[in-house]
């Protein structure tokens, strides 16, 4: 094989490895969001919320109302990686022009994931009282608590005090960030 050619294989190669690297890190429907997106509201929260019977058939019909549009964007998107792993995985020689309108269509993806969950969210919100919003949002940084916790289990295993530590710093960021 010919220099150029090797230059060709490896930017192919590195291509394909951003593009994969940024379809793994970009998944909505998989965090602690409960509905699949930045912004969307936790559903767990509002189990901890003293609703009335009216507030939670309101928030009941909410839901209802999105579910279908939230489940067919998430599928849309789910058929979308497909593709694109299918075609990084397949025998047929790529580049990344190939892969320029699924890259697009990912992004109109989440885009509309993001914008119909915001949309269920402030809906959602608005049957909420200022103190059932005050208790959501202290509930949700003792979940947040607990869940960074939970990850410094899994991180530090058997590290000594001091990573844990520093590593415990570095994560403080990325928590109170969310």
């Amino acid at each position: 094989m010919t220099k150029s050619k090797w230059i060709i294989v490896g930017v192919s190669v590195a291509s394909a490895g951003f593009l994969l690297a940024s379809l793994v890190s970009a998944r909505p429907g998989h965090g602690r969001s409960g509905w699949g997106g930045p912004g969307s509201f936790p559903l767990r929260v509002l189990q901890h919320l003293d609703l009335s019977e009216t507030q939670q058939a309101s928030i009941d019909t909410i839901k209802k109302k999105h579910r279908e549009s939230l489940t067919g964007l998430k599928n849309d998107l789910r058929a979308t990686r497909r593709e694109i792993m299918n075609r990084l995985l397949g025998e047929a020689d790529v580049e990344a022009g190939d892969f320029t309108a699924l890259q697009a269509e990912l992004s109109r993806l989440h885009a509309a994931l993001l914008e119909e969950s915001l949309t269920m969210a402030l809906a959602i919100r608005a049957e909420l009282t200022p103190a059932q919003r005050a208790e959501a949002a202290t509930r949700l940084k003792e979940m947040r608590a607990r869940w960074a916790e939970k990850r410094a289990k899994r991180h530090h295993g058997e590290c000594a005090e001091r990573h844990r530590e520093e590593c415990a710093e570095r994560h403080k960021t990325k928590d109170e960030d969310g």
